[in-house]
């Protein structure tokens, strides 16, 4: 059987990287994520900082395997630790089972390494030793529901009853998004983030025990110069000074526009500009043109749970698990079990690029080759 080594990816694998996943996942998957390779694995907020941490599986034919990675800051209690999101994790087709010496790689670098996997990938995960500190809930928000219970029903006459009885119950969510308001915020549109996000973030970092730095350098990252281009940001604010801000997008995808408020940060003492922050959102969304508007929240965070039922959000369930490896000994197992510490949100990790993670279209495992 041909030895396979593990190693640093580096610029000039990429052609290599992408033979494996075109074999993999066919070539209209691979070529999207070839759009955003670059500024994703290349360019990632951390990159200048330290050393991109994806990894490729090299045999005796070539590039065989990868794991890809973004590398960030995680903020755990007082301090702020090198961590890196899990994302891409793929072996060819032929080489099947030797994607764990991929995984027990990265399980040995000095950080805390992140995901929202799938359900194949998560059960891998939580083999290996991985923690689950959170679920990530998807609050969902129906504004045509004509148009989604066709789509789920393939029935017209139960999609048109069921359409209109909801636009007879629309008071009722309407009323819901008044709750909470702020007199003395505003929200208004905003295109770029200025050096006043950084103020913010040290502002309101004591809030949040953790999750990932989410200063000016990792929005602007993240969200401004990504290739995609498609989100839109609101910024609340009070005399001048920024309050929190919001994240949202639209997606069509199984014959619907999806709206997605993507990602937020608030003050946690000010709910009335986390509900305008959330109507704003939802708002915007709903003007263009979108069928249902979701957003993830982690499970415990009761805060912008709330939030969410304020802002006319009915519908909750557990979507997905966060996974977490301490590599670093700083996070330790209290914190990994105070689900109520943790804060994600849809914009971390790959959950929101190209659709949904490409860690669930993680092929099944086979038995790992000594």
């Amino acid at each position: 059987m041909p030895r396979h080594t593990v190693r640093p990816y580096q610029s000039g694998d990429r052609s290599a990287v992408f033979e494996v996943l075109r074999a993999v996942w066919g070539t209209s998957t691979a070529s999207g994520l070839e759009a955003l390779w670059e500024w994703k694995v290349e360019r990632g907020p951390c990159v200048s900082v330290r050393a991109a941490p994806t990894l490729v599986l090299e045999g005796e034919g070539g590039i065989q395997g990868l794991m890809s990675a973004i590398a960030v800051n995680l903020k755990v209690h007082e301090r702020v630790v090198p961590a890196t999101y899990v994302c891409d994790f793929v072996t060819h087709p032929e080489c099947r089972g030797t994607g764990q010496l991929l995984a027990r790689r990265f399980m040995k670098t000095p950080t805390v390494l992140l995901g929202a996997p799938g359900p194949v990938a998560h059960q891998l995960s939580i083999r290996m030793g991985f923690a689950q500190p959170s679920m990530l809930d998807s609050h969902v928000r129906i504004v045509r529901a004509d148009r989604v219970l066709r789509s789920k029903t393939r029935c017209a006459a139960l999609a048109a009853t069921g359409g209109w009885l909801w636009k007879a119950a629309g008071g009722v969510s309407a009323r819901f998004r008044r709750v909470g308001a702020d007199a003395g915020v505003t929200v208004r549109a905003l295109d770029h983030f200025d050096e006043r996000f950084d103020a913010l973030w040290r502002r309101v970092a004591p809030d949040y025990p953790v999750t990932v730095v989410r200063d000016r350098p990792y929005l602007t990252w993240r969200f401004v110069d990504t290739p995609e281009r498609c989100y839109r940001f609101g910024v609340a604010e009070r005399a001048g000074e920024v309050e929190g801000y919001v994240v949202f997008c639209s997606r069509p995808r199984e014959g619907l526009v999806y709206g997605h408020v993507v990602d937020f940060l608030v003050d946690r003492r000010n709910p009335g500009a986390r509900d305008a922050l959330l109507s704003y959102a939802t708002e915007k969304l709903e003007a263009m043109g979108v069928d249902l508007v979701t957003s993830y929240a982690c499970s415990r965070d009761a805060f912008f749970g709330e939030g969410f039922k304020r802002c006319g959000f009915p519908f909750s369930k557990p979507k997905r698990p966060i996974i977490a490896w301490d590599g670093t000994g700083v996070v330790g197992a209290t914190t990994l079990a105070r689900a109520e510490d943790w804060f994600f949100t849809r914009g971390d990790s790959d959950i929101d690029m190209e659709g949904e993670s490409a860690m669930s279209r993680v092929a099944p495992p086979t038995p790992p080759v000594e």
